[in-house]
């Protein structure tokens, strides 16, 4: 949370990750037996998404770095 506000802060988008836990998602628990992946439920509570496209400049980069790192 403090990395997500601290990018926020500095105008750097970020968003939730979307697809999360595929197991958790009725199209899955619907049809298959529940099974326990806990990487998957690591990165669907605490993982998000960082800017990423083609006009990202090597300064962009290492300002969202560095904010990251601190």
């Amino acid at each position: 949370e403090d990395v997500i506000k601290r990018l926020r802060e500095n105008n750097i988008e970020v968003r939730p990750l979307i697809a999360g836990n595929m197991v958790n998602k009725p199209m899955w628990y619907e049809r298959y037996p529940k099974v326990s992946l806990p990487n998957a439920e690591l990165i669907d509570m605490y993982g998000f998404y960082l800017p990423n496209h083609q006009d990202l400049t090597i300064d962009d980069i290492e300002k969202i770095t560095k904010i990251i790192n601190e």
